[in-house]
This record gives structure tokens, C-alpha cells and sequence, in this order.
């Protein structure tokens, strides 16, 4: 029922971000630079990155893709724009509970202009305009394949003694079942004073076109409308060599009229991976007025070790009459085994259930935290499977399988 609930109130939402629109119809456009995307990977690919989103970026461009994440994840990137303006992006994720936590701090710098007075004239001295925006948000799935998410963000931009402040909403959602992806984004939802924010909407799809142990092709298409703009089309692709080695293009088609001219639209990049880092370059031109360079450094992090105490199965506070008496090894065995018949016959729920009930009963009971792990991996949420695994490793850190899992899935 709640998961029904939200996918309704999300799905009203469009009609809702769209009469704001309607009504903010005559008021100017303020805090443009939230719409000119995060991160050189996702830029590398034209933006078309809506249902590709499984990184720190995901805050940004889908926060329903966040769910996806399975570790501690952090961003640094630098983006240089035209002559001397550039800004600068911190980005976080963090498992927590059913979902994942992310955040983004953004500021961006125009650069040094001569202070200018009302007559056109000089009076000297300069000035450094400047916008910050933090961004919270959280991503958490729904089931086997859908997942939602969103962001609230708060942005101040200042222009000498004049200064704006605003707040705005992301909502998203995404479908993912096997090689498939498609994203919903609505972005901005928000005012700062008599301005509106630059309220989008963003949807896309992408495919995992291959995947061996060497090689991994993704492919990508977006359309994207900023409101009182035009239409924008992306399609981007990236290919990974040994989880090493990336190389990433893409193409953004607005329609109507573009007057910058050149190679505007054309974005390509690539990327190197060692363990837990990764640099990404994206080289994005926009014809007369130059071409930007955005470098990214990602690093990743394993949950600590006391997240797995907050796995522990809550338990009902019982009167001390009522209390259930503790299960034998020989029960906790045969609940095992009949987890193990609905797991072998599809009932992945029971069997989840069924496991969860041992943990409840015996929290150091190993195979329940092995088979509720590979539960969750039927289930495809990897996020949870993770914290399974790494509970099982602590009682069991032998086994060379789960731990195969683990180092291979910790770098997706």
C-alpha cells in the first residue's frame, strides 16, 4: 500500500510542477547553473545519465538511483567554464537503512568583474558573484525493480551587495529489471522570492548492450525540457575495459535555434579505475563561447564495521510472561531448511522472512546471513545483499565465494 501511495503522489506531481509553472509564467528564471549537470562521467555522456545513475552523481541526476549504491561513495570535480569562471562539486552517498543518503555542495564562481554604477559608469573596485547550493537527498527501493527518490536543495547566489536565496524539490523514480533501465526526473520544483528556479523534467533509458568479464557497453538516450527553454535530446554511450579503463561520448540536441555554433552538443571522455579510485575527464565544447574540461575523483569507501549491528532484526518489546523461549539448534536447522524450499521454489518473501526470523532468534547464526544475501540478489537489491555478505564474512571469513562477490560487486 505505502509503495502504491507514493508512485500515485509522484505521479501527480507532473500535473502539479507544471501548473507552478503556469502560474510562475511571468516571473524571471534564477539559479540557471542547476540545470548544467554533475560529474565529467555523466558529462562525458551528454547528460544522458537519467537511468544510468548509480554513482554520487545519482544525487543530482536521478536520487531514486542512489538505491543502487552499495558503498560509501565520494566526488570531488572540478569543472573549468569560459574565461576565468569554474565550479566546484562535493558529492556523498551513504548507505542507510532500506535506501541510500546523498549529498551534493556546489559553488560556482563568475569570475572578477569591475564594479559598475547605474550611469554605465566606473567607480572602481570589483566584484565576485558567486551561487552555492546544498543538496540532500535519499534513494530507496521499492521492490524488485522500481525504485523513487528525493532531493531538497537550498541555493543562495550573491552579486556584489545583492543577494538570492531559494528552495528546491527533486522527485524521481527508476525501473531496472535485468539490462534495462528507464528514469524519471522532476527537477527544481522551487522559488527564491519573485523568481522561479529552472523547473525540468528528465526522462531516459539506457542498456547494458555487453557484459563479459573483460568488457561492458552501456548505451544511453535522454530528453530533457527546462521550462520556458526548448526540448533538449541526449544520447551518450560508455565502455569499460577490465573495470579499468573507460571511454564515454555523447551528443545533446536542443531544439530550435542554437546560435554557439562549432561542435556544441559533442561531449566525449575517459576514465581510469585502481581499487577504490577513479578519475574521470569530460571534454564538452560550446563553439564561439569555448570549451569547458571537467575532472572528477571518485573514491570509495567499505561500510563500517558497526553498520552491521544496525542490521540486526528488531525485536518486539514483550512482557517478560509472554516471552517466547529461545529456539535449539535442531529448530534453527529445520527453519533453515524450510527457508531454503521456498527459496528453491520462487517464494523469495517466505524465504526472506523465514531467514529474518532466525537472525531474530540467533544473530550469529552465519547461514541465515548467507542465504538471506543470496536472497537479496534474486531480489536485485545489491544494496542489502552487500550488508548480508559482510555480516556472514565476520563469522565466516573464509569463504572465498562471498568474498569473490563482494570485491567484484563493490566496484559496479
Amino acid at each position: 500500500m505505502k509503495k502504491h501511495l507514493l508512485m500515485i503522489s509522484m505521479i501527480m506531481s507532473i500535473p502539479i510542477a507544471a501548473s507552478f509553472a503556469a502560474v510562475n509564467n511571468s516571473a524571471g528564471i534564477i539559479f540557471p547553473e542547476l540545470t548544467s549537470g554533475v560529474g565529467a562521467r555523466a558529462e562525458a555522456m551528454a547528460g544522458a545519465f537519467t537511468a544510468v545513475a548509480d554513482d554520487a552523481s545519482a544525487v543530482y541526476w536521478n536520487p531514486a538511483g542512489l538505491s543502487r549504491i552499495n558503498k560509501i561513495k565520494v566526488s570531488a570535480a572540478f569543472d573549468k567554464w569560459f574565461m576565468d569562471s569554474s565550479y566546484q562539486n562535493i558529492l556523498a552517498a551513504f548507505p542507510s537503512g532500506p535506501g541510500v543518503i546523498g549529498f551534493d555542495i556546489f559553488f560556482m564562481n563568475y569570475g572578477t568583474f569591475n564594479r559598475v554604477n547605474e550611469s554605465g559608469g566606473l567607480p572602481g573596485g570589483s566584484i565576485n558573484p558567486y551561487d552555492l547550493t546544498v543538496l540532500g537527498g535519499y534513494g530507496m527501493p521499492l521492490g524488485r525493480e522500481l525504485s523513487a527518490g528525493m532531493s531538497v536543495k537550498f541555493s543562495t547566489q550573491v552579486i556584489d551587495t545583492f543577494s538570492y536565496t531559494g528552495l528546491g524539490l527533486d522527485l524521481a523514480m527508476l525501473y531496472k529489471i535485468e539490462a534495462f533501465a528507464a528514469g524519471l526526473t522532476l527537477q527544481n520544483i522551487g522559488t527564491a522570492g519573485s523568481y522561479s528556479m529552472p523547473m525540468a523534467v528528465r526522462g531516459g533509458a539506457s542498456m547494458l548492450a555487453l557484459s563479459t568479464r573483460e568488457h561492458k557497453l552501456t548505451i544511453a538516450a535522454d530528453m530533457d525540457y527546462i521550462f520556458r527553454d526548448a526540448p533538449y535530446a541526449s544520447a551518450g554511450a560508455e565502455y569499460v575495459f577490465l573495470k579499468m579503463f573507460s571511454l564515454r561520448a555523447g551528443y545533446r540536441l536542443k531544439f530550435g535555434t542554437n546560435n554557439t555554433g562549432g561542435m556544441t552538443g559533442l561531449s566525449a571522455g575517459a576514465g581510469v579505475a585502481f581499487n577504490d579510485y577513479s578519475i574521470d575527464y569530460a571534454y564538452v565544447p560550446f563553439g564561439e563561447l569555448g570549451t569547458t574540461h571537467r575532472v572528477t575523483l571518485n573514491m570509495d569507501f567499505s561500510l563500517p564495521s558497526q553498520e552491521v549491528e544496525m542490521l540486526k532484526p528488531a525485536r518486539r518489546v514483550t512482557d517478560s510472561r509472554t516471552k517466547k523461549p529461545e529456539k535449539t539448534t535442531k529448530e534453527l536447522f529445520a527453519m533453515l531448511a524450510q527457508g531454503g524450499s521456498y527459496e528453491n521454489a520462487g517464494n523469495l518473501d517466505a524465504a526472506e522472512k523465514q531467514y529474518r526470523e532466525i537472525l531474530d532468534a540467533d544473530f550469529n547464526y552465519a547461514e541465515a546471513w548467507k542465504r538471506l544475501g543470496a536472497v537479496m540478489v534474486k531480489k536485485k537489491n545489491n544494496v542489502e545483499a552487500f550488508r548480508c555478505f559482510q555480516a556472514y564474512l565476520k563469522l565466516k571469513p573464509d569463504d572465498s565465494a562471498v568474498k569473490s562477490w563482494l570485491k567484484k560487486n563493490s566496484r559496479e
